[in-house]
């Protein structure tokens, strides 16, 4: 008999954060860091504090931006915003004459290339096969599709910022993908790795779904079981699916 009391019970779409919950974006611009700059550089700076600098200056952008209204022309997009905090990073850290246009133009590109976690190719993949899945994510359709691609991340739909033209934690992004979805908020399930992503998604009715990822804010026990805003915990996708494959198999009972 389905346990309709089941969180996920009802849900027939999984909309994923990207940076941090499907992808190990830490781990892949320290190498990017490591590739580019000079072992001269690299004595003077510590790879993984300029990423978190380069990431924080990304959370500080968009807090601002989520509040805007903008049009198809004055849309900003996240390439040149990741390039601006990059350039005024490289300035404070006294490293502007290690690289060239041409040089932090690749580095940048590097945002396009994060490699997912280990879970996360199979856990979206068997998800798709019982659900849609799709992106929910501030970056611009473009970086989405070709992290898709280069983790081999089975998204059927990419849902981005430029999509609703917003930023999260705006309702529009939330209610916008369940909107074209043609579902119920009730319906969506928002994964994610970050407390103040599900909070909004939650505030906007979808359920949601919390993914234990170090380093993106929360230690390992940080977050109760108790948070009514979170719906469903999981400590990586294949969990997930495996407790959402459980809620579709008892509904054929």
């Amino acid at each position: 008999m389905t346990d309709h009391h089941h969180p996920l019970s009802q849900v027939k779409a999984f909309c994923f954060d990207v940076f941090g919950t499907c992808v190990n974006w830490r781990k892949s611009i320290v190498m990017a860091l490591d590739d580019a700059l000079s072992t001269k550089a690299k004595q003077n700076i510590d790879l993984a504090d300029f990423a978190n600098e380069w990431r924080q200056g990304y959370l500080d952008a968009m807090a601002t931006l989520s509040q805007k209204s903008f049009s198809q022309a004055d849309y900003p997009d996240l390439d040149d915003i990741h390039y601006e905090i990059l350039e005024k990073l490289l300035t404070t850290h006294g490293l502007q004459s290690e690289l060239d246009r041409d040089q932090k133009s690749k580095l940048n590109s590097a945002w396009h290339e994060l490699i997912p976690w280990e879970d996360s190719t199979e856990g979206i993949s068997s998800l798709q096969k019982s659900a849609i899945t799709a992106t929910l994510s501030n970056g611009t359709v473009r970086l989405l599709a070709d992290l898709a691609k280069y983790g081999s991340l089975r998204f059927d739909i990419i849902f981005s910022g430029e999509t609703f033209l917003s930023f999260k934690p705006n309702p529009a992004m939330y209610l916008g993908a369940a909107r074209l979805l043609k579902l119920k908020p009730e319906e969506v399930c928002m994964v994610a790795a970050h407390d103040r992503d599900l909070l909004y998604a939650k505030k906007n009715g979808l359920k949601t779904a919390f993914i234990y990822r170090p380093g993106e804010g929360h230690a390992e026990n940080d977050i109760s079981s108790g948070s009514p805003h979170i719906d469903v915990f999981a400590k990586d996708l294949e969990e997930l699916s495996f407790l959402y494959k459980e809620v579709q198999l008892s509904s054929k009972i």
